[in-house]
């Protein structure tokens, strides 16, 4: 399997690609930290790191999860500041108020969050809290299930909130919320094509020079060699995925600190009903994020085995990767929630993926949607894995 894997990875494409890719993905962040400004208390204007440490240690002095009376009581002090920034006395936006950011962060939360949701309690309507998460676009409202508050689905997505756990857990956030806003665009077409690319030519490069038939002839060829292959296209996806998910987390750590890693994940998702920190939603990502690159890297090989050589593996190998995630609310809600769950869909999703409450419902019964991007994540990279190599097999031998 380490020759297969070496294969893999010695394309040059690929290796330029993955260069490439990882320092934009660490240069971006160091760009934003450089040109990141704030003004001490004193009123010294500070830009860069200097000035990302300074708001770090300020804006943390309300860190963690502070009793609601305290949070109430800062919660009155900080409004009483914005009234005089309000007013027009802009300095006493840096010298009093940026050390209440954490408080007013956590308190506008912990005050209209569940407000939104009692609404939504008494009318059914899941608009507000599904806006920018199961519908982001023009006519995808369409995927809003009706408002009505005796709907089993609406009561399962309310109930999630019963849970939640006030008042939230504040820190500073710095470049944070950023990061959530890369990651879904960058993974979705940087990493998962990365994948593509480089997976497409196992099986077709070899049926392309014909050397395929002397292969499968080998005491090995129809068996232990081609798990190996399957087995190393798996890998290599993985080691893409956590190539670039290492180096974007550990830049943003790098540059803004651990602390951020213990806050609410509704300091970013502010209508998420999960009692989830930052660090925790970017460790079950990382795991939604691996299953999508095995299972990227499962279709591609079956159109690797069917075709006659690497591009017209590609062509069609990076359609169907790329497709599901545009939006087919339009044409149909139901396709549209089915490309919802497949790699393209869920291999950067950490901006939606942990910021509501999705269920399907299937036959009646209402399932998670992230239980089932797991089951079709297993379904598919077992059934395309075994597809591929009786193709590639049959196919081979009968010419």
């Amino acid at each position: 399997m380490k020759y297969e894997l070496y294969k893999l990875f010695r394309k040059r494409t690929v290796l330029i690609i993955l260069a490439i890719g990882l320092l934009w993905l660490i240069a971006m962040p160091v760009a934003n930290a450089l040109q990141y400004e704030t003004v001490t208390e004193n009123l010294v204007q500070l830009k860069g790191f200097p000035a990302i440490r300074y708001d770090r240690s300020l804006q943390n002095t309300f860190s963690g999860r502070l009793p609601l009376d305290k949070l109430q009581e800062l919660w009155n002090e900080a409004q009483a500041i914005q009234a005089e920034v309000d007013a027009g006395n802009e300095d006493v936006r840096w010298q009093k108020l940026n050390r209440y950011t954490v408080v007013l962060s956590v308190g506008g939360r912990t005050y209209y969050l569940p407000l939104y949701v009692q609404d939504a309690k008494e009318s059914g309507d899941l608009s507000e809290i599904y806006a920018g998460t199961i519908y982001l676009l023009p006519g995808e409202d369409s995927l809003v299930p009706n408002a009505d508050p005796s709907s089993p689905l609406v009561q399962k997505v309310l109930k999630t909130y019963n849970a939640l756990e006030y008042p939230l857990y504040g820190a500073y956030m710095g470049g944070w919320g950023d990061l959530f806003n890369t990651i879904p665009t960058f993974f979705q077409y940087v990493v998962g094509i990365l994948i593509v690319i480089g997976v497409t030519p196992l099986f077709a490069d070899e049926t392309s020079t014909g050397i395929a038939v002397i292969l499968l002839t080998t005491r090995y060829g129809k068996s232990r060699m081609l798990r190996n292959k399957a087995l190393a296209a798996m890998l290599y996806a993985m080691i893409i995925f956590v190539l670039f998910a290492a180096a974007a987390i550990t830049t943003q750590i790098c540059i803004y600190g651990t602390t951020s890693l213990n806050a609410s994940i509704q300091l970013i998702n502010w209508k998420s009903p999960y009692n989830m920190s930052i660090g925790g939603a970017l460790g079950l990502w990382m795991f939604f994020g691996l299953l999508a690159s095995v299972t990227t890297a499962a279709l591609t090989m079956l159109f690797s085995a069917i075709a006659n050589n690497a591009f017209t593996a590609f062509i069609p190998a990076a359609l169907v990767y790329i497709l599901p995630s545009f939006s087919y609310a339009g044409l149909s809600p139901a396709l549209h929630r089915t490309m919802k769950l497949l790699p393209a869909s869920v291999i950067g999703n950490i901006d939606t993926l942990f910021a509501a409450a999705d269920y399907y419902s299937i036959m009646g019964l209402l399932i998670d949607r992230k239980l089932l991007i797991i089951l079709c994540s297993m379904l598919l990279t077992v059934l395309c894995a075994y597809m591929a190599i009786w193709f590639y097999k049959h196919r081979v031998l009968q010419n």
